[in-house]
């Protein structure tokens, strides 16, 4: 810290500032019919040069919700003709 504040005014009148806001953080919960409900976290990053957005869902780690979205991964890639 000590470094940031001796190397750079900017920083040292940002901090002495203080003047920061937290971002929320927006939670959806998605009802899938086949592992239930999904609740994730939803971060958007503009692209502003092409007024479009990337939305990146994520769920809590080690969640209910992180499993059902493992499972989603696989569901439907199983091939039930093998051996016919």
């Amino acid at each position: 810290m000590r470094e940031l504040l001796a190397g750079s005014e900017e920083f040292t009148r940002l901090w002495a500032s203080r003047d920061v806001s937290a971002e929320l953080t927006l939670c959806k919960t998605f009802q899938h019919p086949l592992v239930g409900p999904v609740t994730v976290n939803c971060d958007a990053l503009d692209i502003t040069d092409r007024d479009q957005q990337v939305v990146i869902y994520t769920a809590a780690s080690g969640s209910p919700s992180e499993e059902a979205l493992r499972l989603l991964s696989v569901i439907g890639t199983q091939r039930m003709d093998v051996g016919r």
